[in-house]
């Protein structure tokens, strides 16, 4: 994995120890960088993570056009300048990618992860999660086994509902945002920020999912765009496991997409 290190300083501080200040930044780094492809059938669908001090995961995206603005640092110019948006990211997104829905076979998960073996280290990452979308089998393990040990398969009865309340949680957001937007506010609200949200990522199992009005074209409309995008999420296999929970067809889905570009 690339490790990339974050320097901050206050500037006004003059007697701020600079070597001392990089040394302990390179040596206790707040965040590290990496990528993960959501696809490895799709070279380009690959998302920039970032861990920090505490093991919790984020993913960074890039705002605005590319070549709009640029930053100094130091005595040079970074061409892209574009803002960088950092937010906490269900870690589970990693482990689905690596799961097949067709083969009911166990396989290790240091095997499955063998290119991501910063995933076992995540503070949201232990047998309870991994259960919420596996069926783990605990006959391979020894006395002192750790968790890149599991041998474990997907559950797709697990995985269609958690999936499912990540597509309610989105629509709840998608519904407040256009609310607020619609009385000329923006409250942390709709971000779908709260105090219970920010404190883990990862779904507990026993939560209920919402029950909705599938005939009411709003919600249809709220749905279509959380699976939408959700779909950056998934790879192929998984994402047409999405759409089937909700009867959408692929094509369907992204005709709807550039209807809603074209009005913009």
């Amino acid at each position: 994995m690339t490790k990339h290190v974050f320097l901050m300083t206050d500037a006004g501080d003059e007697q701020q120890n600079l070597e001392r200040f990089q040394a302990n930044a390179c040596e206790n780094p707040f965040f590290t960088l990496t990528s993960w492809p959501v696809d490895d059938a799709i070279v380009s669908k690959q998302r920039i993570l970032a861990i920090n001090h505490r093991k919790v995961l984020h993913e960074l995206q890039r705002v605005g056009k590319k070549g709009n603005r640029s930053w100094f640092v130091g005595n040079q110019v970074v061409k892209d300048g574009r803002t960088i948006l950092m937010t906490p990211m269900d870690p589970l997104y990693v482990l689905l990618s690596k799961l097949s829905a067709s083969s009911n076979k166990s396989k290790c998960l240091g095997d499955l992860l063998s290119s991501q073996r910063w995933w076992f280290d995540l503070s949201e990452i232990d047998e309870n999660s991994i259960e919420s979308i596996c069926h783990i089998d605990r006959s391979y393990l020894s006395a002192n086994y750790l968790l890149y040990d599991l041998h474990a398969k997907a559950n797709k009865d697990k995985i269609r509902l958690w999936l499912s309340r990540k597509v309610e949680r989105l629509v709840d957001v998608i519904a407040i945002s256009e609310q607020n937007e619609a009385l000329g506010y923006h409250p942390d609200a709709s971000l779908g920020c709260t105090h219970k949200d920010t404190h883990s990522n990862v779904a507990t199992f026993d939560r209920q999912i919402p029950s909705r009005n599938t005939e009411h074209k709003q919600d249809i409309r709220y749905t279509r765009e959380a699976v939408q995008i959700l779909e950056e999420y998934l790879n192929a296999e998984w994402f047409t496991e999405l759409c089937s929970i909700y009867r959408f067809t692929e094509t369907l889905l992204f005709a709807s997409l550039h209807m809603m570009i074209g009005c913009v």
